[in-house]
C-alpha cells in the first residue's frame, strides 16, 4: 500500500499537466483519500486504514508531502510608549514599520539579545518586541522553552497560534513566559510578544527536549538538528 501510494505521488500530474513537485503538495485530507482510492484494489476492505491515515494527518496538521525546512529567527521592534490591553492590540501595534532606533532583523541565535544590540542603536525605552521562531520537528516530542525577557509591560508566549502564557506584570530576572508543551512532528511557530518601558536588558534563550534537563542554546544550528533537511 505504502509503495503504491508513493508511486501515485511521484507519477501524478499537477493542475497544469506537469509532474508533481514539492510545490504541488496534496492540499487536503480529501486528496489523500482519493489517492488511496486510486491505489487500492479493494477500497472497501481498507477503509479502516484510510480512516487511520486521515486521523493521523489531521492530528499532526501535516500534509502528505511535508518535509523539514531550515529554521528561522525573526526579530522586530517598534515604538511602544504604552502597554497594549491584549494580544490583538500588541499585534496591531507591532504591524507598524520600525522607526529610527528600532529595527527588523533575521537572527542566527537568541544569545545576548536586546534592541540596542540588534539594531545598533541607543534606544532603550518604549519598545515593543516581536520574536518569531519557525522550526520543524522530525518526531513527536516534549519541549521546554526557556525565554527570559525584559518586558516591563508583561507579554505573551504563543505556539502555533495558541497562547501558552499570558503575563501582565513586570518581567526581569525571571522566566514567567517559559513553558513546556507536547509538540507533534511537523512545522511550528513560536512567538514571544511584549513591551519594555526601560531599559532594554539583554536576553538569552534556551530549550530542552523530552524533559532531559539539558539546556540547548536557542540557535539556528541547534534548531536545525530537530529536523535535518
Amino acid at each position: 500500500m505504502i509503495a503504491s501510494f508513493t508511486n501515485f505521488i511521484e507519477t501524478s500530474s499537477n493542475s497544469e499537466g506537469g509532474p508533481v513537485t514539492n510545490k504541488d503538495k496534496l492540499a487536503s485530507v480529501d486528496n489523500i483519500i482519493e489517492a488511496l482510492k486510486c491505489v487500492s484494489d479493494e477500497y472497501e476492505s481498507c477503509e479502516a486504514n484510510v480512516n487511520d491515515v486521515v486521523a493521523a494527518c489531521e492530528a499532526a496538521k501535516v500534509d502528505a508531502c511535508w518535509k523539514c525546512t531550515n529554521p528561522s529567527i525573526h526579530f522586530k521592534s517598534v515604538y511602544l510608549p504604552v502597554a497594549p490591553a491584549n494580544l490583538a492590540e500588541y499585534r496591531k501595534e507591532l504591524s507598524a514599520e520600525s522607526p529610527d532606533g528600532y529595527c527588523e532583523r533575521s537572527l542566527q541565535n537568541m544569545n545576548v539579545i536586546s534592541n540596542q544590540r540588534v539594531c545598533a542603536s541607543s534606544t532603550k525605552e518604549d519598545i515593543g518586541f516581536h520574536y518569531k521562531i519557525e522550526f520543524g520537528l522530525q518526531n513527536d516530542t516534549t519541549m521546554t522553552f526557556n525565554v527570559p525577557v525584559d518586558f516591563d509591560y508583561g507579554g505573551y508566549s504563543v505556539l502555533d497560534d495558541e497562547t501558552q502564557v499570558e503575563y501582565k506584570g513586570d518581567i526581569w530576572g525571571s522566566d514567567p513566559l517559559g513553558f513546556t508543551a507536547d509538540v507533534l512532528k511537523g512545522p511550528h511557530t513560536l512567538e514571544v510578544i511584549g513591551g519594555e518601558g526601560c531599559c532594554d536588558g539583554e536576553q538569552q534563550w534556551s530549550f530542552e527536549m523530552d524533559n532531559s534537563g539539558v539546556k540547548e542554546q536557542f540557535t539556528l544550528r541547534n534548531l536545525a538538528t530537530l529536523c535535518p533537511t
